[in-house]
């Protein structure tokens, strides 16, 4: 077992679910302050499915080199079963899953991540790597949970200052301060969770993903409880920041907003009902013919 304080894979909660995205040290641990030494590696994991045609899959693509595949996913559990295989997904795309609630979207998130203990997975690869086997703190994701796992204790600078590692904490201040910015919390730079507004906390969630600087952001429903105005401009200046970082994301959402229906980039998106992928492509293709019911109620609600 890990020496209190410090974790190989992540925080629990009091109800003994996982309960934030800390790696290496949890601050839990160190009261009031960081704790000078303690290194949080990003997270890392996710791929595209085997409904997807080649071209779908080929959509993105910066360099040959760069992708992410799986061969196969598999999570059992009593009544359902998840299975995904031949997944592909380009480096720098923004992915958008979605589909029915229990259909296995998170459940994809955290076997990929490494954090589904009933996860069957084989082939796993970033960039020609096999990452099946390693610990979620040296995959090629940071990320963000449903619960976002802010530290009470540490204000909004704090979270991202531990989100580094120690040799970029130092030199980083001002980036920090820049993102906070960017993502129009600046000027509560020095605020704890407890006084931000859910808003703010979602912003403050997002920043500490992108200091880790991971390759993957997974963002797992990250606007399930705002107001869908408030949502459609955080989802809007999350892409753009990704975009502009040249990050991928893999995002699970029930809200699509507005900048995703009509990208130019046509920007990924699977469909995941009872286990499985139904259908893939960019938002337009998905308009056009929907596969399933479910999806073309879906279509319906954001016309």
């Amino acid at each position: 077992m890990p020496a209190p304080g410090r974790f190989a894979i992540a925080c629990w909660g009091p109800s003994g679910d996982f309960s934030c995205a800390c790696l290496g040290a949890c601050p839990r641990s160190v009261p009031g302050r960081i704790a000078r030494g303690m290194s949080t590696p990003a997270f890392r994991g996710v791929g595209a499915p085997a409904a997807c045609s080649k071209r779908d899959r080929n959509r993105a693509s910066p360099g040959r080199g760069s992708v992410l595949e799986i061969d196969d996913v598999r999570v059992e559990r009593p009544g359902f079963v998840l299975h995904l295989a031949r997944q592909r997904l380009d480096a720098g795309s923004l992915l958008t899953i979605v589909g029915p609630s229990g259909g296995g979207k998170s459940t994809l998130l955290r076997a990929l991540l490494g954090l589904e203990p009933r996860a069957s997975v084989r082939g796993l690869r970033w960039k020609g790597r096999d990452l099946h086997g390693l610990p979620p703190h040296r995959r090629p994701f940071a990320w963000m949970p449903q619960d976002l796992g802010l530290w009470p204790h540490l204000d909004a600078l704090e979270h991202l200052a531990f989100a580094r590692s120690r040799g970029a904490r130092l030199r980083a201040v001002d980036e920090d301060h820049e993102l906070l910015r960017q993502l129009g919390i600046g000027h509560r730079a020095h605020a704890r969770p407890s006084s931000l507004s859910a808003g703010e906390r979602q912003r403050l969630a997002f920043a500490r993903v992108m200091a880790q600087q991971p390759q993957w952001a997974v963002l797992d429903e990250p606007f399930s409880h705002l107001d869908p105005v408030l949502a459609e401009e955080l989802g809007h200046a999350f892409f753009a920041i990704a975009r502009e970082r040249g990050m991928g994301l893999v995002l699970v959402s029930h809200h699509i907003g507005r900048h995703q229906r009509s990208s130019l980039q046509a920007d990924p998106f699977w469909v995941i009902e009872n286990g499985g992928v139904t259908q893939c492509g960019g938002w337009q293709d998905i308009a056009r013919a929907p596969a399933t019911p479910w999806i073309e109620r879906f279509v319906d609600l954001h016309h």
